[in-house]
């Protein structure tokens, strides 16, 4: 995920599902696979010259990490692996994805976090591909629950399409899918729970 498009509607939407149902399935650990990708530094042009926006500033409005103290007010721990992603290296970084979750205790739901989730063709640093989420989901255990953040395709059998592709990654897990009801429509958040049989 991109820093500067931290904290949009469609993260409230991505949070709000995250939030509902960590509390609905009495799970008290999260852990966000933020695929991070640093963005661009805004400049400003002054009279003096041309600047960088302060770090403070820019910590503030761009730093994932702030979502821990969601995590504070909620009653839930939220970790963040957020390793700069690169396309070209994704076997690695999911390889070392699966050894994080691993070691992570208790039951927990795993958020997989790219700009616009599956690739609907070639992937490239914004997707996350069938792979990708297969050696997630190998890496988590029983009772714990994958998240996938979906952006829309220009498909408009994206839903349908999407959700069939992450349920043969999970195994022919059952997925359940969270959408806001009204805006943004654009975004699904698709979900299946691990169970022991798997």
């Amino acid at each position: 995920m991109r820093d500067s498009w931290y904290s949009d509607d469609r993260d409230l939407v991505k949070w709000g599902a995250v939030v509902y149902l960590a509390t609905r399935e009495q799970l008290g650990a999260v852990v966000q696979v933020a695929m991070f990708r640093p963005g661009k530094r805004v400049t400003l042009d002054t009279k003096s010259g041309m600047i960088t926006v302060p770090e403070p500033v820019w910590a503030h409005f761009r730093d994932l990490r702030g979502i821990r103290a969601l995590g504070e007010a909620v009653g839930l721990e939220i970790s963040i692996i957020d390793d700069e992603f690169a396309s070209k290296q994704r076997a690695v970084y999911f390889k070392r994805v699966a050894e994080g979750l691993r070691r992570v205790r208790g039951p927990k739901v795993v958020l997989l976090d790219p700009d616009t989730g599956f690739e609907p063709g070639k992937p490239n640093a914004n997707h996350v591909t069938s792979s990708d989420l297969r050696t997630t989901w190998d890496a988590l255990g029983a009772g714990d629950w994958l998240l996938l953040y979906q952006h829309r395709w220009r498909d408009t059998r994206w839903k349908e399409d999407a959700t069939s592709k992450f349920r043969r990654a999970c195994g022919g897990a059952d997925v359940e899918m969270f959408r806001a009801s009204g805006s943004p429509s654009d975004v699904v958040l698709l979900g299946a729970r691990k169970v022991e049989s798997q």
